[in-house]
């Protein structure tokens, strides 16, 4: 293992005052743990500093690992400097087996924080007696060398910061430095050495992406309007809800001094939030029916409208469901449902060698923090080779915004759902695996980073077979078009004379099969055009 150089603050007097004790607990308070990255857990504010002459100790015998140590300093904000702790004690215990995994808490409280505090100066205390208890979720540790590194999540269960309305919604987040430590890396034996840490809320960050394929002719998105789904002749297309529904309580949502129907909210007039009701309820009909291929899900509707009446701000979310809803489509015919195959094993999709494929990946943030430069990168079924990598196109709104970025950010906030896509053409037979990998960087509100990068893989199986008339000239990777025109038998609108020797032609044909596509990514004729080549 590498080694760390520990900057322990030692000998410093808890009983000073002025200006030389305020600095010292600002040093101390302000210092980067080194265990910050052995469960990548950002701290937030209000946080808790305990120094250096605490211990720390582990029985290989009975699992036990306990961790004590003195309160030192409280920051109510990084606006703020930190102010004493008086007459406080740290007190952790868990049980760790003697591989290093976690087997859970003890009897009673895992963590106790006991101590009095002063927030505001005034000489008056305004939290006293136990602060802060929780039961362990989650540890991990490191073998640096002398100065060793734990870290701990816990669920918030009580205390004086939970009863003033600290930890709603947050786990409580422990890094610490154990110094003169003992530990090697080995749970067989006993170990032990000193602590300091920080406490304070913390959310666990996280990505996720999910990649499906399937055939391009199955790719046309759809959708009808609010006029379509309140003709008395398309009611029998309604699937899962009844025009008598209450909006109210499918969506989820207060609508004051109202409680319409799902069917008297098609015809309300209006903008604002009468417009997004309307939207609403054809996006969520468009999404309930399986021969609509729709961009969005149902589940997606209604949290997109619900984060909506919530903010008050309704027309950035209005003007994505509308873009849906006007595509049109067909909806007597079947199609293959939603984004494709989550081809996780193989075989995987089977097609005919010649066939363009898409690939749709579904980015979502299941942690609790946002995530800045989100980046997809797809390894082109080519393991180990990085020069033919790339990036798969997000699917944006007119004004360049990935259509799940719901509040226009940039950033993937928790809960929301990004999407991108990419086309290959599929040039020879046998047995492929593509795999996505993405990463993206937590960030506070201001956009400073407070942790280090998370990542996701996923992977998309897909099995190619010749046919009597293929070959490996094939189409272009990923919408390009860098081969000739050999493996696909028939009707697409870039299979002209050409045969490799320029881009091909955007026919009326092409443009005719993906009007429903064009729309929706607001591009000119055919995807070619969408991956920057060709037309």
């Amino acid at each position: 293992m590498g080694s760390y150089v520990s900057r322990l603050v030692s000998g410093l007097k808890r009983r000073t005052s002025g200006t030389s004790a305020r600095a010292g607990m600002e040093q101390l308070e302000d210092r980067t743990l080194m265990s910050a990255a052995v469960l990548n857990l950002p701290i937030d504010y209000p946080s808790i500093t305990f120094d250096g002459g605490g211990s720390m100790s582990y029985d290989p015998a009975t699992h036990a690992l306990h961790a004590q140590g003195t309160p030192f300093a409280y920051r109510q904000s990084a606006a703020v400097p930190p102010v004493p702790i008086l007459s406080g004690s740290v007190k952790l215990d868990i049980l760790v087996d003697n591989t290093g995994a976690l087997i859970g808490g003890v009897a009673g409280s895992d963590l106790v924080i006991q101590g009095q505090i002063d927030v505001d100066g005034d000489g008056t205390i305004d939290y006293s007696g136990t602060l802060l208890t929780g039961d362990v979720l989650e540890f991990g540790a490191f073998d640096s060398g002398t100065t060793d590194q734990y870290a701990y999540r816990f669920a918030a269960t009580g205390g004086a910061l939970v009863a003033a309305g600290y930890f709603t919604g947050e786990d409580i987040g422990i890094q610490t430095n154990s110094g003169n430590s003992t530990y090697v890396g080995d749970w067989t034996v006993a170990f032990g050495g000193t602590v300091e840490g920080k406490v304070g809320p913390t959310v666990r960050p996280d990505i996720d992406v999910e990649k499906y394929v399937k055939p391009v002719e199955d790719m046309s998105l759809e959708g009808f309007t609010p006029g379509f789904w309140k003709q008395c002749q398309h009611l029998q297309y309604w699937t899962g809800y009844k025009t008598t529904d209450s909006f109210e309580k499918v969506f989820g949502v207060n609508i004051s001094c109202s409680n319409p129907t799902l069917l008297s909210a098609l015809s309300t007039g209006g903008g604002g939030q009468q417009a997004l009701m309307r939207q609403a309820v054809a996006a969520l009909l468009n999404a309930s029916n399986d021969n609509v291929n729709y961009l969005y899900s149902a589940q997606d509707v209604i949290q997109m409208v619900q984060q909506a009446f919530a903010s008050g701000q309704y027309d950035q979310t209005t003007s994505l469901l509308e873009t849906q809803n006007n595509l049109e489509g067909d909806i007597t015919k079947g199609i293959t449902p939603g984004f494709g195959i989550d081809a996780d094993s193989a075989p995987g999709l089977s097609v005919a060698v010649g066939t363009p494929v898409i690939f749709t990946y579904v980015v979502t943030n299941p942690g609790g923090a946002s995530l800045a430069d989100v980046v997809l990168t797809d390894d082109n079924a080519t393991p180990g080779k990085t020069s033919d990598d790339f990036h798969p196109a997000a699917i944006v709104t007119g004004d360049g915004f990935n259509v799940g970025d719901v509040n226009m950010n940039n950033r993937l906030d928790p809960g929301e759902q990004w999407l991108y896509s990419a086309i290959t053409c599929v040039k020879c037979a046998g047995q492929f695996k593509n795999i996505a990998v993405v990463t993206g960087t937590p960030v506070d509100a201001n956009g400073t980073p407070i942790a280090k990068d998370v990542s996701d893989t996923d992977v998309a199986y897909y099995i190619a077979k010749k046919t009597s008339t293929g070959g490996c000239g094939g189409c272009g990777d990923h919408g390009g078009y860098s081969g000739g025109c050999g493996g696909y038998n028939g009707g697409w609108g870039y299979h002209d004379n050409n045969c490799g020797t320029k881009p091909p032609v955007c026919v009326n044909l092409w443009q005719q099969n993906w009007r429903g596509w064009n729309k929706a990514i607001g591009r000119g004729c055919g995807l070619f055009s969408y991956f920057g080549k060709g037309c």
